[in-house]
């Protein structure tokens, strides 16, 4: 894989099976700054078994020039420096939830969650 076809962003997501879906998506640059948008890649969707090595998977992503943020079992990478993956408006309403279930959130709601 060269650089240039390299995802611009990789989210890892534990599922309830214990299975991981790994999502590669390219960012839209031409998209309203202030509404995020990123977009699958074509063959950008794929679900690794339970014994997918995560720690690993990062590793990888860091010594390719990613940021990782790590949460709990799950992790996005982005190619770079991190940019928001949700408007200010639906951080704002996830925090509200949050806070009307009582929940203490340890995340940061405009990059994990």
């Amino acid at each position: 894989m060269t650089e240039q076809t390299l995802p611009d962003r990789i989210d890892f997501t534990l599922l309830s099976t214990g299975e991981y879906r790994i999502l590669k998506l390219r960012h839209d640059t031409t998209a309203n700054p202030r509404l995020p948008r990123d977009i699958p890649l074509p063959d950008g969707v794929s679900t690794k078994p339970a014994d997918f090595n995560l720690a690993e998977a990062l590793d990888w992503c860091r010594k390719n020039g990613y940021a990782v943020r790590e949460i709990t079992g799950s992790a996005r990478a982005w190619l770079g420096t991190p940019w928001p993956i949700r408007s200010r408006h639906r951080i704002k309403l996830m925090r509200q939830q949050a806070e009307r279930y009582g929940r203490d959130y340890q995340v940061d709601f405009a990059y994990d969650g």
